[in-house]
């Protein structure tokens, strides 16, 4: 396991950021950059080599390419195949971290000061990054008056990336009842679940795991399943120009009328209005 950890102390510097979209036969052409940049895929394969690594990245992962290293595309991508990117150059000292392939925690009195991004991170929570990159894709395209905006905003993302990477690269780390509970209603939030179909997954009656899930995670398993939605719900309207009604089915609401009162519970924000919030974007293909 490889990457960087970057003091957080200061916003990193935005340079650029957007959403590539490829062509039949595109390959990233091989090059060495001043600043970082992260790559979030987000359709189709994108095959990259850097820092000694092959990279067949697929939708959920990305990938971090430092400066001063030589990276290029070892094959052709298929057309649609798209990711975000973002240049940025860290404000604080930063330094690399390697730990032999194993899992990485450092020491947690330092997880408040540093940023850990690793060069690959495979299967990430896409819902919440695509989010934050759609965020700072907007604000570049905005123009805003302070630079400091995208500083922030791309900040965020990598704080969002590193707390993920963290998470899920605790050593000893065990998937005991509730992390497949939890797995298994995120794989399945998009249908119509209920507590009872949960209940019959795993065995369990009804007032058990509502009593049990409630004590883990502080919250009712509808609440948490709608939390899912609403966050699959706000990555679909970062990203396309679906109907409410189309997004509603997608995420496994089936009265889209529910949907709406359900969204601007959450959000505090009807569905349009989110995601006129962030609408512009840089999309290239080159």
């Amino acid at each position: 396991m490889r990457g960087v950890r970057i003091d957080a102390a200061l916003p990193m510097k935005f340079e650029s950021s957007g959403i590539f979209i490829a062509d039949e036969g595109w390959k990233h052409p091989k090059r060495v950059l001043e600043s970082f940049v992260i790559i979030v895929v987000i359709g189709g394969t994108l095959y990259m080599e850097h820092d000694g690594e092959c990279l067949s990245l697929t939708r959920n992962d990305l990938c971090l390419l430092l400066p001063g290293v030589e990276h290029n595309g070892y094959d052709k991508v298929k057309e649609g195949t798209s990711f975000y990117w973002a240049h940025f150059t860290p404000r604080g000292n930063f330094k690399r971290f390697d730990c032999g392939g194993g899992t990485y925690s450092p020491d947690q009195n330092d997880f408040r000061n540093g940023i850990y991004i690793p060069t690959s991170f495979l299967q990430a929570n896409l819902e919440r990054i695509i989010i934050l990159c759609n965020q700072l894709c907007h604000i570049n395209e905005s123009r805003y008056l302070n630079n400091y905006a995208a500083d922030y905003a791309v900040t965020s993302l990598l704080v969002e990336v590193s707390e993920q990477f963290l998470r899920a690269n605790q050593p000893g780390k065990r998937r005991g009842k509730l992390e497949k509970i939890l797995e298994w209603i995120r794989v399945n939030a998009d249908r119509s679940i209920s507590l009872s179909d949960v209940a019959h997954e795993f065995n369990y009656s009804k007032e058990y795991l509502s009593r049990y899930f409630h004590k883990m995670m502080g919250i009712t398993m509808l609440k948490y399943i709608n939390r899912l939605r609403i966050a699959k719900a706000k990555e679909l309207l970062s990203q396309g120009d679906w109907q409410i009604k189309e997004i509603s089915k997608l995420v496994g609401i089936r009265d889209d009328k529910y949907f709406l009162r359900l969204f601007k519970e959450y959000v505090n924000l009807t569905p349009e209005q989110f995601r006129n919030a962030y609408n512009k974007t840089h999309y290239n293909k080159k």
